[in-house]
């Protein structure tokens, strides 16, 4: 197994704070009325303390680390933060703080922005009696966009909502940068939710990014992470598990554009209704992405891309190399990996290189199928899907009444393209297209002369893609253990192995750099199918020369500097999601120096390379403010 060291590093714009900037305490032993909360000696006492004075930009409140305070936290429009000089509401001391609301929101912050929120963890009258919202964000007022908000290393539990990001006025400005990283989430109706008023008649979003980062959500009682009304935006390394509910998702989008979704577990939904799937791009998803994505015994899909009735244009999204491990366990689930049409139609997506263990519960004798799309009648679909496709991806089902692919469209042409995928079945399997079952690849591939036929003659097969345990990646928990995953790589014979279609050479389809657990896609020229490449192609580096062994500083600003076990000239290359190559370094000692002023804001792979061997893949996060 390859042995990928992976750093996060974020370019940190440092400002002066302002002059007049004041620190205020909160502890146990203060009083709100007497004292001016500029030392601990006269701290305030309680969070209501705030409501009566007002906070300036570069302002900061500390309650004292470790105590327990009863109240909410109250900010508005005469709270000034600024990007530069946010209000920042924190802690002293030792350990996190912890605000009992009560039937209360914990913290809310109205009109306003330019606040960092940290450190604390906030308690509600549980999610069964709360009304409120442990953590909100909201805008219904502005003539401008408002400075950034940042939440980080924070619990809430015990509301009606987890944490919330909105904006619900007609002028579209919301936040112009929203950050929640490194935070917790359990026990509400909720989970986390950016939004804005989602109009249909034009094509606008309140803010301007998002990322969400090293998040757990769960028993949640309806989607544990949403996110809608956002120009762009990343959601990464986050783990929701264990939520339920009539209707929601694990981790899902809609109204947005250029979202990724990336190194997320998804797992076990259990929902009451016909959802409860793991990952959607839905109606008004434009350019995004979901990727090396886990999920696992969810009752719906692994992963979709949908529309719905009146949305506005959901188009050029893609889902690819994400496992799925036993999702579709409610009956009226079909596919774990597919499209659904029931709305304004789906324009140039595409899933593909994405890999599908399936089994059929022991009680079921319903028809769930690996790939799919379906289109619903009744009047709903007003357009049908154009120029979608489900390509290089392995279907691996096992027990009865399993199918490889469903294609079910009740009104109206309808038309998916299918190529290069693998079937396996330790059973029986077959394929439906338009309500007819056809038992054999083969016997699809004749009836349906468009579906698994490349320029060449037929594509795709029916074969076991020999992989090294299927059915035992199990119950991953961590989302930064993902790439030593083992279970879905293809051993030394498997007929997966540079047997995928160049996706770029025939349809003009950038698959990226990185397969599932980070080995490059285009190392030899040749593409797998599936979300694994294979075990043969993997380098251990454990023992190499050339390994990265610390990047710092981090955070950084300007540059950063590589450490590197070194013996020969190295290569250290730099590139987009895109895979294009952005700076290309020559690596000639054990330290080197990096400049960032000339890379843009992006995410970028960084790859070191010795001899056209890649030793080292690292994420580099690089924000400039």
């Amino acid at each position: 197994m390859k042995l990928i060291t992976t750093f996060t590093f974020t370019l940190l714009l440092i400002a002066s704070t302002s002059v007049s900037a004041k620190r205020y305490y909160i502890n146990p032993l203060g009083n709100d009325t007497v004292n001016n909360g500029l030392s601990i000696s006269s701290a305030w006492k309680s969070a209501n303390a705030i409501k009566t004075r007002t906070i300036q930009a570069g302002d900061t409140i500390a309650f004292e680390g470790g105590q327990s305070f009863v109240g909410s936290i109250t900010l508005d429009s005469t709270d000034r933060g600024t990007d530069s000089n946010p209000i920042v509401i924190t802690t002293y001391g030792t350990g996190k703080a912890t605000i009992n609301s009560d039937t209360l929101g914990g913290f809310f912050a109205h009109n306003i922005g330019g606040i960092t929120l940290e450190n604390i963890e906030f308690i509600g009258c549980g999610s069964s009696k709360s009304k409120h919202t442990a953590i909100a964000f909201y805008i219904d007022s502005a003539l401008f966009k408002y400075p950034a908000v940042k939440v980080n290393n924070v619990i809430v539990h015990g509301y009606k909502e987890a944490i919330t990001f909105g904006n619900w006025e007609k002028n579209y400005n919301g936040y112009k940068k929203i950050t929640l990283t490194n935070s917790k989430a359990y026990e509400c109706t909720k989970g986390i939710t950016v939004f804005d008023q989602g109009s249909t008649s034009i094509v606008a979003y309140a803010h301007d990014e998002v990322q969400i980062a090293n998040c757990e959500v769960y028993k949640i009682n309806s989607s544990g992470i949403v996110v809608s009304g956002t120009a762009k935006g990343l959601i990464e390394y986050c783990y929701v598990h264990d939520c339920s509910g009539k209707e929601g998702l694990c981790i899902w989008v809609y109204n947005a554009s250029n979202i990724t979704i990336q190194h997320c577990i998804a797992a076990n939904f259990k929902s009451s209704g016909t959802d409860g799937g793991a990952f959607d791009l839905d109606g008004g998803s434009v350019n995004c992405v979901i990727q090396y994505c886990y999920s696992y015994n969810n009752d719906g899909v692994a992963a979709m891309i949908c529309d719905y009735p009146k949305c506005r244009p959901t188009y050029n999204n893609v889902i690819r190399f994400c496992i799925s491990e036993n999702d579709c366990r409610k009956e009226v689930v079909q596919i774990a990996y597919g499209f659904l049409n029931w709305g304004t139609g789906i324009k140039d997506s595409y899933v593909y290189n994405n890999t599908v263990y399936l089994t059929q519960p022991t009680t079921s004798k319903y028809n769930r199928a690996a790939l799919g799309y379906s289109r619903t009648g009744g009047g709903y679909a007003t357009a049908p899907v154009s120029n979608c496709k489900i390509l290089n991806n392995i279907a691996y089902i096992s027990g009865s009444n399993l199918s490889f692919v469903n294609n079910g469209y009740n009104k109206g042409a309808s038309y998916v393209e299918y190529l290069g995928n693998c079937y396996h079945t330790e059973n029986t399997g077959d394929f439906r297209d338009g309500g007819v079952v056809y038992p054999s690849l083969d016997a699809w591939r004749t009836a349906k002369t468009d579906q698994e036929k490349n320029l060449d003659g037929k594509s795709g097969f029916k074969l076991d893609p020999l992989f090294v345990k299927p059915g035992g990646a199990g119950q991953m928990t961590d989302p930064t253990k993902l790439s030593e995953m083992t279970a879905y790589l293809l051993t030394k014979n498997s007929p997966c192995y540079s047997a995928g279609i160049d996706l770029n050479k025939q349809f003009g389809i950038n698959i990226g750099l990185l397969d599932f657990i980070g080995n490059s896609n285009t190392k030899d020229n040749t593409f797998d199918i599936g979300a694994c490449k294979s075990s043969n192609d993997i380098v251990n580096i454990s023992t190499t020369k050339g390994i990265i062994s610390n990047i710092s500083p981090n955070p950084c600003h300007g540059f950063f500097k590589v450490q590197t076990e070194i013996i020969d000239a190295t290569t250290l290359n730099i590139y987009n999601m895109n895979g294009n190559l952005i700076k290309s370094i020559i690596i000639t000692s054990n330290e080197t120096t990096i400049g960032t002023k000339d890379i843009p804001n992006g995410i970028y792979i960084v790859q070191l390379i010795s001899k056209n061997t890649i030793l080292t893949q690292v994420k580099l996060l690089n924000y400039i403010d």
